[in-house]
């Protein structure tokens, strides 16, 4: 008798990115994360905020969910830091985390707003992509713009398509 291979999915603080929101959301609390029910109820359908620690670090975390499913299938966490020096120190802190933590040979570096961006390509141990961990930094808009942020956002690849796939349903 042969079962078919449970797919792997990628993890955000050791919590795999699926699963509905509830199951979610329980597992982040059971690691002191609380929800920030004021900024979840005016964020968009399908996301959901909180405030805990991620990295040793205070920092806001936002969870990606399909609206119609619930199934989760991202999450970002995002440090708020009130210099380019801040920002630039915490870019600093995290990305030899990701190097350390990631095979070197699927990380790649680009540019993101003259900002350098950090790219893993997560893969499973048969060599299949499970998803992508993203870390890059973005400036506050007027009048904020003495605000900048550092993302790390993490996105699981098939549970992201079948979000897209329910989307593409609607058209």
């Amino acid at each position: 008798m042969c079962l078919p291979a449970q797919a792997e999915h990628l993890k955000f603080m050791g919590i795999p990115l699926s699963g509905t929101i509830t199951q979610f959301q329980q597992k982040l609390t059971a690691k002191g994360v609380t929800q920030d029910k004021r900024a979840s109820a005016t964020a968009p359908i399908g996301t959901r905020i909180f405030s805990g620690k991620f990295a040793g670090a205070k920092a806001e975390i936002i969870v990606w969910y399909d609206a119609d499913t619930k199934i989760v299938y991202g999450a970002k966490a995002v440090y708020e830091c009130y210099s380019t020096d801040m920002r630039d120190n915490k870019y600093n802190e995290l990305k030899p985390m990701l190097s350390t933590k990631y095979a070197e040979e699927y990380i790649q570096t680009g540019d993101r707003n003259g900002h350098e961006a950090y790219i893993v390509n997560v893969q499973d141990d048969s060599g299949e992509s499970i998803g992508g961990v993203f870390l890059y930094c973005d400036q506050g808009e007027f009048p904020y713009d003495d605000i900048y942020y550092v993302y790390v956002e993490y996105m699981d690849t098939q549970n992201y398509l079948k979000n897209q796939d329910s989307k593409m349903k609607d058209l």
